[in-house]
């Protein structure tokens, strides 16, 4: 619904990296620097802030898992 979202991207990327699948991850980490440069993760949930809730410590591992953990 959101083609050009890089929020969604970083969601995915995340789960891709729980599920093994790193390559997938990084494409997708890659589109998402392409829509929207300079976005890192640090950033993004200092955004949100005491929005976050129990899916962060997932989301960040997902990230790990793929080395996207910037």
């Amino acid at each position: 619904l959101s083609p050009n979202s890089d929020v969604t991207r970083m969601f995915l990327a995340s789960i891709c990296g729980l599920t093994d699948r790193v390559e997938e991850a990084r494409t997708l980490w890659a589109e998402l620097e392409e829509i929207s440069p300079g976005f890192t993760l640090s950033r993004y949930l200092d955004m949100i802030g005491s929005r976050s809730g129990a899916w962060e410590p997932l989301l960040i591992q997902g990230l790990k898992n793929a080395g996207l953990d910037s």
